[in-house]
């Protein structure tokens, strides 16, 4: 069967012109009758930060447009821990979202397990984290050795960490090898609480514990698709953890950027979860794969880049790169009524900023059926260079998304004092996007500003001697 009845005329011509690329298939020419619909449009961003800015804030424009029920959108991404980003972008604008076939970041098992670590770094005495992880990675403690540790701390109305540290007191006898084992986790449960301690740093200290535990060990010893995904979701952990302190550093908020209000932050996106878990009308996050059979009038696309689609382990023969254009084949013609690509130039993968650049599939698809002015950008091949930050009088479009027509000038990004700037100057942050100056503040760190950016509902607090911006020059 050759005829959509799903999507418009246009997904399904641009769908049609990337899929052609593919050697490998039983041509077919596939037509709609629908509508002749909307343009894709395609919209590049800073940072994987900013890019679910651009969705959250295009979801809602959209809705005021057409009407449809969040139900009606979907947001699809390769990978599972891409969703971080994105939930916390619809949370700040309280749109009601679920994650289709999985669990909402914070609820993964692997992450679970490394925020128990974090919290026995604060606070060992919490019974549930010692039960939780003091065999995780698996060190040789059995149930057996855990029930005896639970049982002898109820009966001393005391908590399992008391136990472990004087078994003799408490009346709990192991052997010798036991006691080892049991001498380990002690070890490490107070190295940690040590570091935790002395340490402000909340990403350092993410880093030092999921590395010093073993759980980012224990899902690359054997690299299974599951496997990757979980390792993926502990950088993304970490990537979490670099975020929170930066905006809190930028914000001038330097004594909120400990563990403890780490994870408070997490309890409270965590808890925000919960609440949306009666699946009502919500929208629909999830990876490609899952989309399968599925269908949406709205569709968003996420991290069209190389290394994410084409996924990296794909790229090296022709056979896995084919496979990767059917499933964005896949992703585009879920889409009824309206499609968005979206890339980022820069994301915060394994531990650091890398530099991105736009999905080679992006060229194979047909400049007709794309909006703005992706068909001048693709004929010059600025579409498809590695990213690089703006420097200083180049001229640039709009990072925030193609389809602005207006050229700007950015300068470079660095620290600028408060009075190289001025109230209702256009910016641009290299993670936050574009954005104008609401005002001007002091604070006891120094001169800072306010600023409303374009892809976020409220004004931001950007303390100048941790900021780095850029001038918008229209």
């Amino acid at each position: 069967m050759e005829q959509n009845y799903r999507s418009t005329q246009n997904i399904v011509n641009a769908a049609n012109s990337l899929i052609a690329h593919n050697k490998e298939q039983i041509r077919k020419n596939v037509f709609s009758e629908n509508s002749e619909g909307d343009k894709i449009e395609v919209s590049q961003a800073y940072s994987d930060y900013d890019e679910a800015g651009v969705v959250a804030a295009r979801i809602v424009s959209r809705r005021a447009v057409t009407g449809d029920a969040y139900g009606d959108f979907a947001v699809l991404y390769r990978t599972n821990a891409q969703s971080r980003v994105l939930e916390e972008a619809l949370r700040r604008r309280n749109i009601p979202y679920r994650i289709y076939g999985g669990l909402a970041f914070y609820q993964r098992k692997e992450v679970k397990d490394a925020l128990a670590y974090f919290h026995l770094g604060l606070n060992p005495n919490d019974d549930e984290c010692v039960r939780r992880v003091i065999n995780v990675p698996a060190r040789g403690i059995g149930k057996v050795t855990v029930d005896k540790l639970n049982h002898a701390a109820i009966e001393a109305n005391t908590s399992m960490w008391q136990v472990i540290c004087d078994c003799e007191r408490y009346g709990v006898d192991f052997n010798a090898g036991t006691k080892a084992k049991l001498e380990k986790f002690r070890t490490l449960i107070e190295g940690f609480i040590s570091k935790t301690e002395k340490s402000h740093d909340v990403e350092e200290l993410s880093k030092h514990i999921i590395t010093t535990t073993g759980l980012a060990a224990m899902y690359m010893s054997d690299r299974t698709p599951e496997n990757i995904s979980k390792h993926e979701n502990l950088m993304e952990l970490i990537a979490g953890a670099h975020t929170y302190m930066e905006d809190h550093l930028e914000a001038g908020e330097v004594d909120e950027c400990s563990m403890s209000d780490f994870l408070t932050n997490v309890a409270l996106a965590t808890d925000q979860d919960k609440e949306g878990d009666d699946n009502g009308d919500c929208v629909t996050l999830m990876t490609i794969h899952a989309s399968k059979g599925l269908e949406f009038n709205n569709v968003f696309v996420v991290g069209v880049e190389d290394e994410l689609i084409p996924s990296r382990m794909s790229s090296n023969s022709i056979a896995g790169v084919e496979e990767e254009r059917r499933l964005f084949y896949v992703a585009i013609t879920r889409a009824k009524d309206f499609c968005m690509l979206s890339y980022a130039q820069q994301r915060f993968l394994n531990g650091q900023t890398v530099f991105s650049r736009c999905s080679r599939f992006m060229q194979d698809i047909d400049p007709d059926y794309l909006s703005g002015d992706v068909a001048k950008r693709k004929a010059t091949r600025q579409l498809f260079e590695p990213s690089m930050m703006p420097t200083p009088t180049v001229s640039a479009p709009s990072m925030a998304t193609m389809n602005k027509p207006a050229q700007k000038t950015v300068s470079a990004f660095r620290k600028y004092r408060a009075d190289e700037l001025r109230q209702n100057m256009q910016i641009a942050h290299p993670k936050f996007g574009h954005g104008k100056i609401i005002k001007f503040i002091q604070t006891n760190l120094g001169d800072g500003i306010v600023v409303l950016f374009d892809n976020e509902s409220e004004p931001r607090k950007l303390l100048l001697s941790y900021a780095n911006i850029s001038i918008i020059n229209e």
